[in-house]
């Protein structure tokens, strides 16, 4: 600005002449900074219009990086919530195989206490087994010294016998000669022969009843020790829980089930359901049994309706049913079909009854 008025000046210090108009040199003066005006005010407008379009052009790129901003903050979050998704797949998942070692880790430690119960009892029963070995041996050792020595007794009693009937052959043809020869005059003599072949006569039959004796309690012990060796060898052949009786084991479940899975149980462990085969057997399931409990029993008709056979095969012969059954139900439809047999409680006789039902068993293996 300070140009301007300065070129002002020098222009009227230049052109000193009048001026014919007394109106004119003010009015050239005056037109001068109008046009500076007008060239500021454009400057202004053509600076706000570059402001107003830099400030569309800013709002427009503005808008554009929003729209983008927000597309990709969306793509973000669906990203970030689909790993949030799989972050909690995979936490479930591992809590899933975190439970599931957790189970296995307690599935292997019962495994193994059952491995070392099982491990300890198969020793045991190997020590036991190693010493009924030994014992049997013994025994058996014992039992042929006892048979030779009875034997031998037998053989010397009969010996003795023998020589006893010689004897007494001897004494009679004896006392024939001696009545002969007292009918001739010597009889004392011939007394006093005699008294002599009485009294050894007698010392014989005094031997001979020794004898007797001994064999008789060598007989006796031998019997005795054969009835210990049975009881040692009945008590150490059936597994523990499990109790003797005849040549069988048996047992009674702690679970209950349906008479399948009492069969599958059983046969786990080398066994079947019970057959009861004699009267000896009935007598002493009902002694075994607990009074209010009932158990099944390996007898079914479920191949053919009526015909009872029992789990091996074999056909029913002894009967011990309760009075009035077996009746398959006896028509009630909420007992359905009765296809199979147990006992108890508080009795050892039999009673048909659907297969499905809940209740103990009593397995049965062979020594």
């Amino acid at each position: 600005m300070d140009d301007i008025y300065i070129n002002v000046e020098y222009n009227k210090s230049v052109d000193p002449r009048p001026s014919t108009n007394q109106t004119g040199p003010r009015s050239s003066e005056r037109r001068f900074p109008g046009a500076v005006v007008l060239c500021l005010g454009l400057l202004s407008v053509f600076l706000l219009a570059g402001i107003i379009g830099l400030g569309v052009h800013y709002h427009v790129t503005l808008r554009g990086s929003a729209a983008e901003l927000s597309t990709i903050k969306a793509n973000l979050t669906e990203r970030l919530q689909a790993s949030d998704n799989k972050s909690s797949s995979l936490t479930e998942e591992r809590d899933r195989l975190n439970s599931s070692l957790t189970e296995m880790t307690k599935m292997l430690d019962r495994l193994k206490q059952k491995l070392s119960t099982i491990k300890a009892n198969l020793t045991e029963r190997l020590q036991a087994s190693d010493d009924l070995d030994r014992l049997k041996q013994k025994l058996s050792t014992i039992k042929a010294n006892l048979t030779e020595c009875l034997q031998a007794s037998d053989n010397k009693l009969s010996s003795l016998t023998e020589e006893r009937d010689r004897l007494n052959s001897s004494l009679t043809e004896m006392t024939k000669m001696l009545d002969r020869l007292q009918q001739s005059g010597s009889a004392a003599d011939l007394s006093t022969i005699k008294a002599n072949l009485t009294e050894c006569l007698q010392a014989s039959d005094n031997k001979l009843s020794s004898l007797t004796e001994e064999r008789d309690r060598l007989n006796s012990r031998l019997t005795e020790m054969a009835k210990e060796l049975d009881r040692l060898q009945q008590n150490k052949t059936c597994p523990a829980e499990w109790r003797m009786f005849s040549s069988s084991c048996y047992l009674l479940s702690a679970e209950s089930g349906s008479w399948e899975k009492g069969r599958q149980y059983c046969r786990d462990r080398g066994a079947d359901l019970m057959v009861i085969d004699s009267s000896e057997e009935q007598t002493f399931l009902s002694k075994f049994i607990k009074q209010n409990a009932r158990y099944w029993i390996g007898l079914t008709d479920r191949d053919e309706e009526g015909t009872w056979k029992w789990v091996d095969g074999t056909p029913l012969t002894l009967k011990n049913w309760r009075r009035g059954q077996p009746d398959n139900g006896g028509g009630d439809p909420q007992w359905g079909e009765e296809d199979c047999a147990h006992i108890g409680p508080y009795t050892a006789e039999w009673n048909d009854r659907s297969c499905i039902s809940v209740m103990y068993w009593i397995c049965e293996k062979k020594a």
